[in-house]
């Protein structure tokens, strides 16, 4: 019988700690929302995922460590361990995990916009040298609003060319 209860205290000690891995699981995914930011859908998507996988990981652990008999004792060491957890680790996990990952998401972030400026100049190298020949291919492929701006440069270029009419008349 003492055998019995001393394993059931050990399945209590393993469900606060099981708790308290879950709410610190959660909170990655809470660093990573504050350091990108997600629409709506993305969170909506995150947490069905990570429900999924803890409904799953607790089904698992629950017909492994205890034939499958759910126990009240493991349902309150699980909250109990995830609201010490909340409470003691979570504010510091989630500042220091924002502090130590925010410069290398910065980096990247300088990274890829340096990366589509090249691409951007590139493409634009291409429509200047396509302009000598005929027509951009690239221009309507990449450019939403090239027609309005296409329009707007025509429009320019005639007031431009009436400018310098009114010039050469003085």
């Amino acid at each position: 019988m003492e055998s019995y209860i001393h394993y059931e205290f050990l399945l209590l000690i393993q469900s606060l700690y099981t708790g308290a891995a879950l709410l610190l699981i959660y909170s990655c995914l809470l660093v990573l929302r504050r350091l990108f930011s997600h629409s709506r859908g993305w969170v909506m998507a995150e947490d069905l995922i990570y429900w999924l996988f803890t409904g799953c990981f607790l089904a698992a652990r629950l017909y492994d460590k205890n034939q499958g008999i759910p126990r009240l004792f493991l349902a309150a060491g699980l909250l109990l361990g995830a609201f010490s957890a909340k409470k003691l680790v979570e504010p510091v996990f989630i500042s220091l995990g924002v502090k130590i990952l925010e410069y290398p998401v910065k980096i990247v972030k300088i990274l890829i916009k340096r990366l589509l400026f090249l691409a951007e100049r590139c493409k634009i190298s291409v429509c200047e040298f396509a302009k000598r020949w005929g027509k951009c291919p690239l221009r309507k492929a990449f450019h939403p609003h090239a027609k309005k701006n296409a329009k707007r440069s025509w429009q320019f270029d005639r007031v431009r060319q009436k400018e310098t009419k009114k010039e050469n008349r003085v």
